[in-house]
């Protein structure tokens, strides 16, 4: 996509280097107003700006970076719109479908939930969460509300004689990793 929107930049200025009274008169027909080269300039750096976030590096490294510059698609997407005057006719789909997912995570989203399971797996905390409604029992919000002595750990104490979630570094992958760590310490 890149390596299109940038030949699609490059023989525009070409049209224009050759024919600049042509380009100009087209491009005041194109856009709103004749805002196609602002749009596509705009268009242009809000690509730089998404892309250039999106590596592997910074996504591992930076979540906060690749998660900010992600957010420049609503500008990207308003400018695409005013840049040209068919646009909406193949972003009505997309953009579509985007705005129904986001309603549907709202309404998940508000529902309660609970945490069944916090693993540490080098480099990534993996959380298992699961909505209060599938979680069997009848007083699952009573059985799973932390106690009022808290004591900084979490609560494991379970009604119905369930046994305790797994505790962090049990699996074979995280006792090496724990091991590494008292090694490191005591030195």
């Amino acid at each position: 996509m890149a390596g299109f929107a940038a030949a699609h930049t490059i023989f525009h200025f070409f049209n224009y280097r050759i024919s600049s009274d042509t380009t100009l008169g087209t491009f005041s027909k194109w856009g709103y107003g004749g805002t196609a080269f602002v749009t596509g300039g705009i268009i242009c750096l809000t690509m730089f700006m998404i892309f250039t976030a999106a590596g592997d590096n910074v996504r591992h490294a930076h979540y906060e970076i690749f998660f900010s510059a992600h957010h420049f698609f609503v500008l990207f997407f308003i400018a695409l719109l005013l840049h040209g005057p068919v646009f909406w006719k193949w972003s009505a789909v997309p953009l579509g479908l985007y705005l129904w997912e986001r309603i549907m995570q709202q309404r998940r989203g508000d529902r309660p939930f609970v945490v069944n399971k916090v693993e540490w797996i080098e480099p990534v905390m993996a959380i298992q969460f699961q909505p209060i409604e599938k979680v069997s029992g009848a007083s699952v919000a009573s059985e799973l509300r932390p106690s009022a002595e808290c004591s900084g750990k979490p609560n494991t104490q379970r009604k119905g004689g369930s046994p305790p979630p797994p505790q962090p570094n049990q699996s074979p992958r995280n006792k090496a990793h724990t091991t590494k760590t008292k090694t490191k310490t005591k030195n």
